[in-house]
């Protein structure tokens, strides 16, 4: 019995032996994929506290000022829209502009000033093809695109009647405003279909390659053949019945029991580390962890180093059944534990997700903030003379 780089307790050929059986193969496959777990599991507990300090830290605060700052830019371009000097076009541009950023910001809590203000530039919004606002090229991501067409062919706005009041009008304006995103919506998701299946490829590949990299980290080199039915033998694991389980770990439980007997030792500091390591067995044996059991086995010393080289078949599929069972837990533990994640912090489910990259995520999600913010104290500067204000609308022209 050795140890892998992983923590991962492996057996080795025996001297004379021809060689690992497939059942101790598939217990050293096992081992290797269950410590593998057991590590991404405590890697996610150990990024989590600092991810999410500084997530409420900085990006939070961030996020509530650029959304303050981007209500602010609305008012501007609505009071903006009334300058002297400012042509036909540019004015429509503006009523434009000003839907293309007030809708995002129309969530539950959005005042009702900003709710006017959309009513009064959607109606003229309605009439142009926003289109016609071009492509501002690359310069924020606020503007990587351009106020999308609204008016579809086939869906042009209904005549408002004559006697509408500001109320109706601002129902009727979202309702078509709410319909024109619907569209829009649609054909986004078609382009993003298509740019997933391309995406999916890539992605696949990439994971792909990043856990061959991990496992060859932590496993000991080994031979084509050893690679090969550390794929294959997991797969031919019986499922045990409860009764089985429940004995091998129990026979397992009350042979280091038996060698720890904290109670029975008289030097206080071996006493203390006894205790210690049968709080440890508890825990074990409570959760049905045979790794942690055998772990605790090798560094108590509570058997002979050739006990499992040596065991015969059925016990090792005894625990290679065990640790079938102790995989899936773990995997089901870390899609839990990754979905949580997500939701949490509002990941997308298709965003690459790694507690080893978390962190550096968020950073660079923090500097996309501080950009933007930066960006958007420039466009308000601009708003605020004709002139600057004819150049920053003309940003936004094909």
């Amino acid at each position: 019995m050795t140890e892998s780089p992983s923590g991962a307790i492996l057996l080795v050929p025996q001297d004379g032996s021809a060689g690992l059986s497939p059942s101790q193969r598939s217990f050293n496959a096992l081992t290797r994929q269950v410590a593998a777990r057991r590590e991404r599991l405590r890697a996610w507990e150990t990024v989590w506290p600092p991810f999410q300090q500084r997530y409420v830290d900085e990006w939070v605060p961030l996020a509530h000022e650029l959304s303050a700052r981007e209500t602010e830019l609305v008012r501007q371009l609505d009071v903006a829209a009334e300058m002297k000097g400012l042509s036909r076009a540019e004015r429509e541009l503006v009523s434009q502009l000003i839907v293309h950023f007030a809708r995002p910001l129309l969530g539950a809590d959005a005042d009702r000033e900003l709710r006017a203000i959309l009513a009064r530039h959607g109606a003229a919004a309605m009439g142009q093809a926003a289109g016609d606002a071009g492509r501002r090229g690359g310069k924020s991501r606020r503007r990587d695109a351009a106020p999308a067409e609204d008016a579809a062919p086939g869906h042009a706005a209904a005549e408002p009647p004559e006697d509408e009041s500001e109320e109706a009008m601002m129902l009727r304006i979202q309702a078509e405003l709410d319909a024109q995103e619907a569209r829009a919506s649609a054909d986004a998701q078609a382009r993003q279909a298509q740019r997933g299946e391309r995406q999916r490829a890539s992605s696949s590949k990439r994971k792909a390659a990043e856990a061959a990299r991990a496992a060859a980290a932590q496993a000991q080199p080994e031979s084509p053949a050893e690679a090969e039915a550390d794929r294959t033998d997991t797969e031919a694991v019986p499922e045990m019945a409860p009764a089985q389980v429940n004995r091998s770990l129990r026979d397992l439980y009350r042979r280091l029991a038996s060698a720890l007997h904290p109670d029975r030792e008289p030097d206080a500091d071996e006493r203390e580390r006894k205790t210690a390591l049968m709080q440890r067995l508890n825990r074990a044996y409570d959760k049905q962890d045979l790794l942690q059991l055998l772990e605790l086995e090798r560094d108590l010393g509570a058997a002979d180093a050739d006990r499992l080289a040596d065991a015969g078949d059925e016990l090792l599929r005894h625990y290679n059944g065990i640790l079938k069972a102790q995989l899936a837990s773990l995997d089901r533990e870390l899609h839990r534990v990754e979905a949580d994640f997500r939701h949490g912090y509002g990941i997308g489910a298709n965003a690459v997700l790694s507690p080893d990259t978390a962190l550096r995520t968020l950073g660079d999600d923090i500097a996309g903030l501080r950009r933007a913010l930066a960006e958007l104290e420039r466009d308000l500067l601009a708003l605020r003379e004709i002139g600057a204000l004819k150049d920053w609308l003309a940003g936004f022209v094909g």
